[in-house]
This record gives structure tokens, sequence and C-alpha cells, in this order.
């Protein structure tokens, strides 16, 4: 049963943006707490300035700002102070003592600081805002470690500060960075714990629809050659497009100026063996095109098997057409008879797979 906050439905009015800004924070939270509410999203489009002044005129926000939370015909605004005054109410993520409500405040401050930071972003210049990035993690992550070993900015206990510090991750495109994991590991900490509570972890899960990339944080950038519709890199390309992924295509020559290129890849450590595709997602790099699916799938909770027998099918099969691949490469010469005189064994195999594990239409 959803914990009881007013007699009426809540009503949270924001933008519609890809799980960024003020009133995602407040989504988190009210996720978490279980609290049922009714989710209006406002388009941050041409439409927002003759919007924003009836705010203001209707006197639910003087400033004419988003978030606004209605609880029984009363409008709150400012997601901060609607975060304290929901703990209030739930008589719970506010903390229990003096020194609690003040680390939460100072913690909270350093969040709104940083968000004054991010905001500048939105016009396209990252540059000065990630600069100061350190700074804000350096001060939050010393607040977790002299508080105690966490997991959250209270210990065991959730609070509502430990929501904006998943956002500011979330929105610095920093939730799985591996130097931010090693630099600040509470940071990390808190991040994964916040993913692990239930209701948090069901509703971050619904909203990958409205992430932008879905298996990151940052546009993805996959590098292959400029081929017409063959090669490992189009077996990615339309697992992307099927998904619905947006992505940088960035498409490299196959002529005299590859060698050079292969060697500018080993030097980079982008990949060691100087192929591609290579797919970079938050600034690691992934090679090996069946194993770049596999992780894929994983982010995405789909197009992969849930049981042993299924896992074993699928890698039986992708087994296959690395075998076919290897003989499909030598036609590329100009020689294809090999290549088909072997070509009925490779579907011969695959059909047998697809009658033995049931109707299809898929494997």
């Amino acid at each position: 049963m959803s914990p009881s906050i007013s007699t009426d439905l809540p009503v949270l009015t924001y933008f519609d943006l890809p799980n960024l800004g003020r009133g995602e924070v407040v989504r988190l939270f009210l996720a978490d707490a279980g609290i049922a509410y009714k989710d209006v999203r406002i388009p941050l489009d041409a439409t927002w300035a003759t919007k924003k002044q009836e705010i203001i005129a209707s006197g639910e926000n003087p400033y004419g700002g988003l978030p606004i939370l209605e609880l029984d015909g009363k409008k709150y605004t400012q997601h901060i102070p609607i975060l304290r005054f929901l703990s209030r109410k739930l008589g719970k993520y506010g903390g229990s003592t003096e020194d609690d409500v003040y680390l939460l405040d100072a913690v909270s401050d350093l969040y709104v600081d940083w968000r004054a930071s991010w905001v500048t972003t939105l016009g396209g210049d990252k540059a000065a805002h990630l600069e100061k990035v350190p700074k804000y993690y350096h001060a939050i992550h010393d607040h977790l470690v002299k508080r105690g070993p966490g997991p959250f900015m209270l210990g065991a206990e959730a609070s509502y500060v430990d929501f904006a510090i998943y956002q500011i991750l979330h929105n610095d495109g920093n939730l799985q960075a591996s130097d931010i994991a090693s630099k600040f590991p509470r940071l990390h900490q808190l991040a994964r714990a916040v993913e692990a509570r239930p209701a948090a972890a069901a509703y971050l899960n619904v909203r990958r629809k409205y992430e932008p990339f879905k298996v990151s944080q940052t546009e993805p950038v996959l590098t292959y050659f400029d081929l017409p519709n063959i090669g490992r890199g189009e077996v990615l390309r339309l697992f992307l497009a099927d998904a619905g992924i947006s992505y940088k295509d960035v498409r490299i020559p196959l002529d005299a100026t590859w060698a050079a290129k292969k060697q500018d890849i080993i030097a980079s450590g982008a990949n060691a063996y100087g192929a591609l595709p290579i797919l970079e997602l938050d600034g690691k790099s992934y090679t090996q095109h069946i194993p770049i699916l596999r992780l894929l799938a994983q982010r995405l909770g789909k197009y992969e098997a849930t049981n042993d027998d299924d896992i074993y099918f699928l890698d039986a099969v992708a087994d296959l057409y690395i075998d076919w691949k290897a003989s499909w490469v030598t036609t590329l010469s100009g020689d294809k008879t090999a290549h088909l005189e072997k070509a009925p064994k490779y579907y011969h195999a695959i059909h047998a797979h697809l009658l033995k594990h049931g109707a299809g239409p898929y494997a």
C-alpha cells in the first residue's frame, strides 16, 4: 500500500526531460518511498514561455519554475524543500538527530552548487563544468567518509540527499565510470546501493524509456569500416537500430589509409588487436562484435537468454555464425567458390537449432 502523504493523489509537474533536472530527483524519491502520484510532464519547447507566464499568473509559483508538487490542493515548489517536506511527512529520509539534519543540509547545499554549474552544460559547452566536477565530488565524498561506513550518507539509512547524489552521477555521465569507482569509491558505493533498493530499482528500470541512449550516459560511438551494409559492424548497427539506440556512426574508409589508422588504434589502446568495430560507451572502448552484442543485451535487459539452456543455445548459434564469417571473409578477395561450397552446412546447422528450439520465428 502506498504511504499516505495526502488525501488526494499527489500531482508532480515537471519538464519532459530524459531523466534530468530537479524534478527527476523528486520522481526517484517518490518511487523509492512507494508513493503513487500523477506525473505531469511539460514539453520544454517553444510553448514553455507561455506556460511559465501562466504559472506565475496563477500564483502556483511566483518564480515561474518547475517542479511543482500538489498535495491536497496546496502547491509546493523548489525541489530540495519539497524533499525535506516529504521526509518530515513520512518520518524518514530526513535523519533522526540534529547532526543528521545538519549533514543533509550541508550536502544539499553542495548539490545545489553542483547543479548551478551543471546547468551551464545545457548550452553545449561542458568544459567549465568538467573542471569543477572533481571539487564537488571530493567534498561530497569527504562527508561520506567522515560519517562512517555507509553505504548511504546516514549509514544504513537512506536519505533524500542520496537520490540527489545519484542524479549528480547520472547527469554527469559517471554512474558506470571506472575512474569514479577508483577515485571516489564511496560515491560509487552509494550509487550501487540506491540501485539495489527494490522500489528505486524498479523505477530506474522503467525510466530507461526516457533515456536518450539507454545503454550509456553519453552518446555511444560506433567505429567501423565504410562498407556497403556488410561486416561485423553492420550486425551492431542493425542491433542498435532495433533497440532504438541513437549513436554516432563513424565510418572508416577501407583503403590505403587503413594501415596507418590501424596502428593509431593499437597505439591508443582502444584495441590491442587493431581491429574494428569499436564501441565507445561513457569513455570506455569495447571490441569484438559478439561480446559487444552480449554486453548491450545485458544493459538493456532484453535480447538475452534467461536460463542456462537458452544461454548455451545462443552461444552455440553465435559460434556457428563466427565459423560462417571466417569462411565468408575469404570472398572479399573475389573468389567465392570455396565459401559457397561450405555455406549449406552452416545453414543446415543453424536451421537444425531453430527446429529443435521451438516454433520460432526467432532463435
